[in-house]
């Protein structure tokens, strides 16, 4: 492997640990509780408990300035499978958790980190795409114009990253979506174009 090479995977996943959402999620040894640490919150967050059955059961809003660690407090739910599901702009955190009568397991094995496609227009008609897909699968790209008629598509296979620029002058002005495809995953951002 070339030396600017591992330079540049170095510099690519120095800046994302930098900007890494740090949340930890354990259960606590005693009783039906969970604490929720935040460690150097970069973003404003959003927490959730989200249930299977009955949706969103608890709702926190977090500012990176002013972020508290959280402890909830478990002991009236029903056993069964909940998720703790932390939103910020960039990113969405599912960690599943278990309760139980003798207590509640958090299932690290099955926790889900998703990011966010940043889109960005500019003069000219450009679209930038950046987008990160944790699991290195299949990425479909579409434009839709308002009425939801795909103008546009480009499909990466097995990709871990999406950085791309689309040239859309040929398109008239207006609201667009653009849509990120992952076997796990839609993820939707409007865009207006003006030239």
């Amino acid at each position: 492997m070339k030396k600017s090479t591992v330079i540049l995977i170095a510099a690519f996943f120095s800046i994302f640990q930098l900007n890494a959402l740090n949340i930890e999620i354990e259960a606590l040894k005693t009783g039906k509780r969970v604490s929720i640490v935040f460690e150097e919150l970069t973003e404003d967050a959003t927490v959730k408990l989200r249930s299977n059955l009955e949706g969103i059961l608890w709702t926190l809003s977090q500012e990176k300035e002013s972020a508290k660690n959280q402890i909830l407090n478990l002991e009236n739910l029903e056993n069964g499978r909940y998720e703790v599901v932390v939103n910020t702009p960039t990113r969405e955190i599912i960690q599943p958790l278990i309760i139980a009568t003798q207590g509640v397991e958090v299932m690290r094995a099955e926790r889900k980190e998703f990011f966010t496609p940043a889109v960005v227009t500019k003069e000219g008609a450009i679209v930038d795409l950046t987008f990160l897909n944790s699991n290195s699968s299949d990425v479909e790209v579409e434009i839709k114009d308002i009425d939801g008629n795909t103008v546009f598509t480009d499909l990466y296979e097995n990709a871990l990253q999406v950085h791309r620029r689309y040239q859309m002058s040929k398109l008239a002005d207006g609201t667009y979506t653009l849509l990120v495809k992952t076997p796990e995953r839609y993820h939707y951002k409007q865009f207006r174009l003006e030239k």
